[in-house]
């Protein structure tokens, strides 16, 4: 009795058949119907009210990987908007009279499908009178406030619809409705879809579309091999195409898939520059491909010879740009690259169309090639999209996808027509089997990279040698929501990044904090040997982490300040020393603003001048202190200090520090005779530090600047006496690393004779640390040590 079920039992028992028969080359369509003759009902897998709701989707997500149509066509909110679009339209009838009719836009309608229905009036109760099914909408074409509908050859009723709106506008915004649900059939419609829609201009397509043909291919035809004469060049209309790449003489037994590529792709570039096909190319079920042979080709570019370098620049040298572009992929060969070029797959994207939603499984990896989008997140407390960043040409987003299937921390709109290129999790790893690389330590490479370019004083601290050791040796662990990381009291011997999701750290069922991407937690583990967790560690939803063993954390950044002082104002907070302000950049810029308005600034400045000084010294000396300077360097060495000396030393300077006498009358003498060594001011450095410190430092501790500073980190604001204990050990450990250097010297030929002073001002290592804990003298003495 039910046409919609019947229907529905036919096309899903129909769908097997097929998936048995084709086992794994199997993809089912989509736009795959049937029409019922006695109701006229048509049946979708798509717009069906037994296989889908509005708030569960998933069921549809599995039917297709071709994401760009499978958004357009399920219950978005873009679609839920154009639902109910209605109004007066006057449609024209066989004889050409124009019959005024009241328009309803329907999608997923339960007899009809999505359709647009027309009625003598626009009471709700008037009896349909006629209805145009979108999946059999074959074209949209506007001629001012004319609207034309040619109707695919499967629709049993008029082959066009022409209607007329009352206003261009109205017309405009009646076909970008209808729009979506339209399947191209024309060369025009198949440009306009696809990339060459944004690269080349009206008159250069169309001059293109009359020199293209429509070619239909069968089943398992090879329509290109690798390595032989590239004598077309095709746009994928309808079908599924498989892209192989290795050679093979006999027939592409032994060819190695690639990827699969769907509508709109392209393939046979080739052709433009006269080279050889660089994959082979096979049609895994009958396609449809608008074709350009090569001698049409060569006769379109004599009457527009810049047609050629435009397609070139784009299909070819700006794909392989993009890719260069990519950080993990960076390192790669050009031979390399022109294997991914082929897996990736091109997308025409319109003003505020969704990539993809908050809460998506990943599946793709993006890049924006043109055109820009905005990323949005969902405000919890309000509900309401917020915009928290908008990424241009040259971005990428979205990489997660490729290791784990997680979903999306948030929405991606395209603000204007665009073209972005993405890759999927299976090709991407099959590429990297042809690369011989490892996924998984380029994803870390990647997620840690993207750390230092969010600017993080933590991860801004790992020198750019040590990056391949830290993405060695970091573990990527997924966790889902409510997943307990550890808990108070546990013993902890692992230091974790949030790469992705959100944790909340809480102390007996209170919450202290929430840490989102980018931050980290652990780090109390780290100060001294088997302690204990001082607070339990949840997730608030699926979250990606960075781990990494206190062993590894000492190999990277015991000798790093900036790391370190990261890690003493999260957990010292107030009780942080004048180091760990100096080493931070948000600290050291609060503290700027801090100086300058109490006008005691030269302090500040002498130390950086100092410190920039010590760093160009060190940076052209080699390990050991055995090569000589040459003149230049010497030159800007002499320079620089003589700077420092007329700046801020010699008495009644502009910025003069305050400095004993006879440290003064040292460093005087020191540069004027020329004994300029790494650790010249060394002493004067101390000095001025220490006054800072007894000066300045406490008052700034109460300022709003450092209130900030500890907000951005993520000070810990209750923590135990244990803790506590071992962060007077490190505060106090800043100071004695700096009193326990010891100086070099430097002969009077210029080479430096370098001792083991470590560098100036360097935060203690966190051996140091740990030793002093497990120390018997209690903190007290310790600090009068």
């Amino acid at each position: 009795e039910d046409g919609v079920a019947l229907g529905t039992l036919l096309l899903i028992h129909h769908l097997i058949y097929e998936a048995n028969r084709k086992e794994d080359t199997f993809k089912m369509s989509a736009d795959r119907f049937y029409q019922l003759k006695d109701d006229m009902a048509v049946v979708s897998m798509i717009d069906n009210p037994l296989l889908t709701t509005d708030s569960d989707a998933s069921s549809i997500n599995s039917l297709s990987t071709d994401r760009q149509r499978l958004f357009m066509r399920t219950s978005t909110d873009n679609l839920k908007e154009l639902d109910g679009l209605e109004g007066w339209i006057e449609r024209r009838s066989k004889l050409g009279f124009w019959k005024k009719r009241y328009f309803r836009l329907k999608l997923r309608d339960r007899f009809f499908g999505s359709h647009l229905g027309y009625f003598q009036d626009d009471k709700e109760d008037t009896k349909q009178k006629g209805t145009i099914p979108l999946v059999q909408v074959s074209s949209v074409y506007k001629e001012g406030r004319l609207i034309k509908l040619k109707m695919s050859s499967g629709h049993k009723g008029k082959t066009s619809y022409t209607l007329r709106c009352r206003s261009e506008n109205e017309a405009i915004k009646w076909v970008g409705a209808l729009k979506p649900f339209v399947k191209a059939t024309t060369v025009m419609d198949v440009l306009n879809q696809s990339a060459f829609r944004l690269i080349l201009d009206d008159s250069q397509r169309q001059s293109l579309a009359k020199a293209m043909k429509v070619t239909k291919f069968h089943e398992r035809t090879w329509i290109s091999k690798l390595g032989r004469e590239s004598k077309i060049f095709c746009l994928l209309h309808t079908g599924r195409i498989g892209v192989y790449m290795n050679k093979d003489e006999g027939g592409g037994q032994n060819q190695r898939l690639l990827t699969y590529q769907t509508p709109v792709s392209f393939f046979g570039e080739e052709m433009f520059d006269g080279g050889v096909c660089g994959a082979s190319i096979r049609a895994e079920t009958e396609v449809i491909c608008a074709v350009l042979e090569k001698k049409k080709f060569f006769k379109l570019i004599k009457k527009q010879p810049v047609l050629k370098g435009q397609i070139l620049n784009f299909l070819g040298k700006g794909v392989i740009e993009m890719l260069k572009k990519v950080s993990f992929l960076s390192n790669l060969d050009i031979q390399d690259l022109e294997v991914l070029r082929r897996g990736l797959h091109c997308s025409t994207y319109q003003a505020e169309q969704i990539v993809f939603y908050e809460g998506d499984i990943g599946e793709r990896f993006y890049m924006i090639l043109k055109g820009s989008v905005v990323i949005q997140r969902k405000d919890c407390s309000t509900g309401k999209e917020l915009e928290v960043a908008k990424m241009d040409e040259g971005n990428y987003f979205g990489e997660v996808a490729l290791i784990m299937d997680i979903g999306r921390t948030a929405s991606v709109v395209v603000k204007e027509p665009s073209l972005i290129l993405s890759i999927n999790k299976k090709t991407f790893r099959s590429f990297l089997e042809m690369a011989g690389l490892d996924l998984m330590t380029v994803m870390r490479a990647r997620i840690i990279e993207a750390f230092k370019k969010f600017k993080i004083p933590f991860f801004q601290a790992i020198p750019d040698e040590k990056f391949p050791f830290v993405a060695e040796k970091c573990r990527i662990e997924k966790y889902d929501k409510n997943e307990t990381i550890f808990e108070e009291g546990d013993i902890g011997n692992e230091f974790y990044i949030i790469s992705y999701g959100q944790v909340a750290i809480s102390k007996e069922g209170r919450v202290l904090t929430r840490l989102d991407s980018g931050k980290y937690f652990g780090e109390a583990a780290l100060v001294s040997e088997e302690s204990k967790r001082t607070a339990t560690c949840i997730t608030c939803m699926e979250t990606v982490l960075l781990t990494m063993s206190r062993e590894d954390f000492k190999k990277v950044f015991d000798h790093n300040p900036e790391a370190l002082a990261d890690v003493e104002l999260k957990l010292a907070g107030k009780n942080a020393g004048i180091r760990a302000v100096l080493h931070h950049p948000l600290a050291l810029r609060e503290f700027t603003k801090f100086l300058k308005s109490q006008i005691a600034l030269e302090s500040l400045l002498c130390w950086e001048a100092v410190v920039r000084f010590r760093k160009f010294y060190n940076y052209n000396m080699s390990e050991d202190g055995s090569q000589q300077v040459d003149g230049e360097k010497r030159k800007e060495v002499n320079k620089m200090a003589r700077d420092i000396l007329e700046k801020f030393v010699k008495v009644g300077s502009d910025q003069e520090v305050n400095i004993p006498d006879f440290m003064r009358k040292n460093v005087i003498h020191a540069v004027e005779t020329g004994e300029i060594y790494e650790d010249v001011f060394f002493a004067m450095e101390v000095e001025i530090v220490g006054l800072m410190r007894n000066d300045k430092l406490s008052t700034f501790r109460t300022t709003p600047g450092f209130r900030k500073v500890l907000d951005t980190v993520g000070n810990y604001e209750d923590m135990d006496a244990n803790i506590k204990k071992s962060i007077k050990i490190l505060t106090r450990r800043s100071s004695m690393a700096l009193r326990s250097a010891g100086r070099g010297s430097m002969n009077r030929s210029g080479t430096h004779v370098r001792k083991n002073t470590g560098m100036l001002g360097q935060m203690p290592k966190i051996a140091e640390i740990s030793e002093s804990i497990s120390e018997d003298k209690s903190i007290e003495e310790k600090a009068a040590d």
